[in-house]
């Protein structure tokens, strides 16, 4: 008898053991709803404990409360699926809209760059033309004012300096 005891000691401690791993959960894990409040609808008179002995009358019902979960667990999961699917589409659509978009406003900036620039261009030769035009109208009218009076100062003989005398 004295082994017996002995042996119904060690399971004792074994089964301690193993109620101390279960206790060892890591808290950071999101939590999963439990059936225990489920299999309690069964029988609300009685309090389970943690090993949920069940009378056999209720297993139908508990089983079918099980089941009912399940398929409530399945239908949220499927539906959550669905709308994160919708989204994702809704959002790749997006993404491939403002894809377009930005392409289509760099097609715009780049055009009006290009008007831009050859407005510039066309602006740097028209005064490059004038400033020629002018310069050959100077040496034109220095001619002809030598001609007239030959006494008169030349303009292109004329620097800045002559200008900031009569300021």
């Amino acid at each position: 008898m004295g082994q017996d005891e002995s042996q119904a000691n060690a399971e004792v401690q074994k089964k301690e053991v193993n109620v101390e791993e279960k206790v060892e959960i890591d808290d950071d894990l999101p939590k999963i709803p439990e059936i225990k409040p489920l299999i309690s609808q069964i029988d609300s008179q009685t309090l389970f404990p943690d090993d949920y002995s069940i009378p056999f009358r209720n297993l139908p019902d508990a089983h079918q409360l099980i089941h009912q979960y399940n398929h409530d667990l399945s239908f949220h999961i499927n539906r959550n699926e669905e709308a994160i699917a919708f989204h994702i589409k809704r959002q790749k659509e997006h993404f491939e809209n403002a894809s377009l978009s930005i392409h289509n406003k760099k097609s715009e900036l780049e055009s009006s760059l290009a008007q831009v620039l050859s407005g510039f261009r066309n602006l740097d030769d028209e005064i490059k033309n004038t400033t020629d035009s002018l310069e050959a109208l100077i040496k034109k009218a220095d001619e002809l004012a030598a001609l007239i009076d030959p006494t008169l100062p030349s303009f292109s003989k004329i620097d800045d300096s002559f200008f900031k005398k009569r300021k």
